[in-house]
């Protein structure tokens, strides 16, 4: 007897994985009915709702769409690409040949865009680099103080390959990458940038403004160079902070870190003091040696005109370097020592504070000591009018504040009458010479910018300037530099950049509750660093310590993302009644 097939019009099931069969369906014939389980109503609804699923279509697999055009313009299109692409070899091949190894940076240009259009195009990951990214930023910011720049490999035709770039560049492209693959990190860095997107704006608009100078360069192929540093060592720095000290206790971390690398660069002050010299001159391998007259300049030493007395410089490549690096740490020590800090760290610091001072004189700055002076009047300053605020009870407070102005009178009468204090503040007849090379950059330097307000392109400031008093180009004020790379729309928008920090930093360190957490607590050192960092700009202008400024920068406008405006609370929500809900009615149930 044969099997009798049926004729039923009912939908096939076999697509749906039951291969035609499935509960309560016999081999022989279509399938029954769904029998309602017992216990009522819901026996009933999940059968329902599982018939609901097996005939449920499937959805279609997504197809990326073909090219509908014809198969002989798929051939003409794919030979075109193929001879543009050869043809670019070859013209980039004979450009190689001509013009290598003097402009061979610019020829790691199309490379660089073709890897950034690889990490552009790579999906999402749910996993970015961020701990590789965080281990690099620290090595970058211990590789800036506790490594010299001048000990670096020197190949022909290449920068000098350094500590700083070593580390540098692999932390700007993991940046990159995690914010091309990382919808969290894009998301956690875009709540970063909507607490103060004036701020953002302007260091994005400051990166606008480097890019367009290089076309007013007389050496474009050096200001691409001096370009790249930039977006690596300041513009990508920036953003990792703004992301990195968002995270509790990373803020916390760093400026401890500033804290033992200052301790450790003061100890190589006075062992350089003691030798006269840096203690691995003479001990450098062969493949760290670069032979240039500013290396050789920097290892044999500074000593101070007029007087034969050594400068200590550490690892930096001058002693102006090393006092202000120290300027900058320097609030943050006094943090650690007065804030709320574990007991030994407060121990601690407070007994490494004498050597640092000491690394402060042995450098022979003047610099160095303006900046520590004032780390100490600004941070009493704000500590003073915080305590006011806060323990109204205390007279400590008031009495400190209102002191303040006679204290500073005090202290200028001393710097004016004391003679030791006048030369290590003001200086005296061996720091005129000093004093009158930077008087004379301005008489030199103004008529210029005057002369060309856009500026001479990034990097080009100490060429414009033309100073050489000594047989060696020198610029020493930064004024001057921004003013003449950038012009002077560059020199409004980047100082008031900084400018802008240092508000925003006082104004919400001055309304920070004593309660408030450990990181909120160093928006005071960070207003009083970069008011620093403008005042010493006016007599330095090397760019050693600037990815600290960024790094500054940054937890500025993260620790802004972390705070609440003070009096101007999120408005309660309003009781709304709850809605009646009828017993009677189905969608009362719902």
């Amino acid at each position: 007897m044969g099997i009798r097939r049926s004729n039923s019009t009912q939908p096939d099931e076999g697509a749906n994985g039951t291969g035609g069969l499935g509960p309560g369906a016999g081999p022989m014939g279509p399938r029954a009915k769904v029998q309602p389980k017992p216990g009522g109503g819901k026996g009933l609804m999940a059968g329902l709702r599982r018939s609901w699923i097996r005939r449920r279509p499937a959805r279609p697999v997504p197809r990326l769409p073909q090219y509908s055009g014809a198969p002989g313009w798929r051939a003409v299109n794919r030979t075109a690409a193929v001879l543009l692409i050869a043809a670019f070899c070859f013209v980039y091949g004979f450009a190689y040949s001509l013009f290598a190894p003097a402009l061979l940076p610019l020829f790691t240009l199309p490379l660089a865009l073709l890897g950034l259009l690889v990490v552009w195009a790579l999906p999402d990951n749910h996993h970015p680099p961020v701990r590789p990214l965080e281990w690099l930023f620290f090595a970058f910011f211990a590789s800036l103080a506790l490594w010299p720049d001048y000990l670096a490999v020197s190949l022909p035709g290449l920068p000098w390959i350094t500590m700083l770039r070593l580390t540098g560049f692999p932390m700007a492209f993991t940046l990159l990458l995690c914010a091309s693959t990382s919808k969290d990190f894009r998301r956690e860095l875009g709540r970063a940038i909507a607490a103060a997107p004036v701020f953002v704006f302007l260091v994005g608009g400051f990166v606008l403004i480097q890019l367009a100078s290089i076309a007013l360069s007389a050496d474009k192929g050096f200001s691409i160079q001096k370009f790249i540093i930039a977006q690596t060592n300041w513009t990508a720095v920036f953003f990792i902070a703004l992301y990195l000290f968002r995270k509790p206790g990373r803020l916390q971390n760093w400026a401890v870190t500033l804290w033992a690398m200052a301790i450790v660069v003061s100890l190589l002050a006075v062992w350089e003091f003691r030798l006269g010299h840096v203690p691995w001159a003479g001990h450098i391998p062969s493949f760290l040696k670069i032979e240039d007259p500013s290396v050789a300049k920097t290892l044999a030493g500074q000593m101070r005109a007029y007087t034969n007395r050594y400068r200590a410089q550490a690892t930096f490549g001058t002693s102006l370097g090393l006092a202000e690096y120290l300027a900058f740490a320097m609030p943050f020590i006094l943090e650690l020592i007065f804030g709320r800090q574990p007991q030994w760290l407060r121990v601690a610091a407070a007994a490494s504070l004498p050597l640092l001072l000491l690394a402060v004189v042995l450098t022979n700055a003047r610099l160095g000591l303006i900046g520590c002076l004032m780390s100490f009047f600004l941070y009493g300053l704000v500590f003073a009018l915080r305590r006011w605020r806060y323990n109204k009870s205390s007279l400590l407070g008031p009495a400190v504040a209102l002191g303040y102005p006679a204290l500073c009178c005090a202290a200028m009468g001393a710097t004016l009458l004391i003679p030791r204090l006048h030369v290590m503040i003001l200086g005296g007849g061996a720091q005129k010479a000093s004093t009158t090379a930077r008087f004379e950059q301005y008489s030199l330097g103004i008529p210029k910018i005057l002369h060309n307000p856009f500026g001479y392109g990034i990097g080009m400031a100490a060429q414009t300037l033309d100073y050489h008093p000594f047989g060696q180009l020198t610029i020493d004020t930064y004024y001057i530099s921004i003013a003449l790379e950038y012009g002077v729309l560059g020199f409004i928008w980047y100082y008031g950049m900084v400018a802008l920090a240092i508000f925003t930093a006082s104004e919400k360190a001055l309304r920070l509750s004593p309660d408030g957490g450990k990181d909120e607590q160093f928006l005071a050192p960070l207003a009083i660093a970069l008011i620093n960092f403008l005042v010493i700009k006016s007599v330095f202008s090397q760019q050693d310590n600037h990815p600290i400024v960024y790094m500054m920068m940054g937890a500025v406008v993260a620790l802004s993302s972390r705070l609440a405006p003070v009096g101007k609370r999120a408005p309660a929500a309003k009781a709304s009644p709850a809605p009646a809900i009828a017993a009677e009615s189905p969608a009362g149930l719902r």
